[in-house]
């Protein structure tokens, strides 16, 4: 049998799903599939506090009320990486959870990584009316860097935002 490339053997079997999966771990950053596991656990906490604890309790814990002002956290560089490397993790976690991951487990697991590793960061809910219905979101910032929920200043209607204890930050223009 000739030797070829794992990749090879993959493509030209039933199994190249698990051949794009692999390439697309092999692009990820280690610091960056360290924390796939962790932030994984942390999704699946985040979903069971959102099902056992009050709102009112959870509340507590997202930063400070900054109300419908958006305030954008000043990062330094190796906090942006940091952030990328939470955005990359929480990708690939929340695309293989067995539970619902949508965007506000997402966003307290982000908060939850940001604040441990020290990355300002800006917690945002906001609504959007579409035919005729209310649809929610949550996302989070961390200076430029969409750490999770994209980019929900320009599609939603911004109600209430958080933001991390660190850091100085900046005004953001009109939401």
């Amino acid at each position: 049998m000739a030797w070829c490339k794992l990749s090879d053997r993959f493509a030209m079997s039933p199994s190249a799903p698990l051949a794009r999966k692999w390439q697309t771990l092999r692009r990820q950053t280690w610091p960056a599939l360290a924390l796939v596991v962790p932030t994984w656990t942390l999704l699946g906490l985040a979903r069971l506090s959102l099902v056992l604890v009050a709102q009112k309790r959870l509340a507590m814990f997202y930063g400070q009320d900054l109300g419908t002002t958006v305030w954008l956290p000043l990062t330094t560089p190796a906090q942006d990486a940091r952030a990328r490397h939470v955005r990359a993790a929480l990708g690939i976690a929340a695309r293989y959870s067995p539970w619902r991951a949508d965007c506000y487990p997402q966003a307290l697991t982000a908060r939850l990584l940001l604040a441990l590793f020290r990355v300002p960061h800006v917690m945002c809910f906001g609504l959007r009316r579409r035919a005729g219905a209310a649809h929610a979101h949550a996302w989070v910032r961390a200076g430029r860097v969409p750490v999770c929920g994209g980019e929900g200043f320009g599609r939603y209607t911004l109600v209430r935002a958080f933001v991390s204890g660190d850091g100085a930050a900046v005004r953001r223009g009109s939401p």
